[in-house]
């Protein structure tokens, strides 16, 4: 008789303490799934994001080929028309006591 009191009384301490277990389980598995599906939905974003406009296949190949400088004097150029300013000096200051 006492086994069956001690039993029942296990049972009623142990139930309410195995149905917490399995509410903070369940919660903690909803908030891994939904950090799943977030983190799925960025990375579909992101992979949106990096998508090409145009096809690889698409454009020219332009092909480029080097030109040789014609002028046999390597002097800089000098424009005759652009006016050369004199240097700007800085502004005068003064400590503030």
């Amino acid at each position: 008789m006492i086994y069956i009191i001690l039993l029942v009384l296990l049972l009623l301490v142990l139930w309410p303490v195995i149905k917490i277990g399995y509410h903070i389980y369940r919660a903690q598995r909803q908030m891994r799934k939904a950090y799943e599906q977030a983190s799925r939905q960025q990375q579909q974003q992101q992979e949106a994001e990096r998508e090409k406009i145009f096809d690889r296949n698409v454009g020219e190949y332009v092909d480029f080929e080097e030109i040789e400088n014609t002028d046999n004097n390597s002097e800089p150029h000098y424009n005759p028309t652009v006016k050369i300013e004199p240097q700007i000096e800085d502004a005068e200051w003064e400590d503030i006591k």
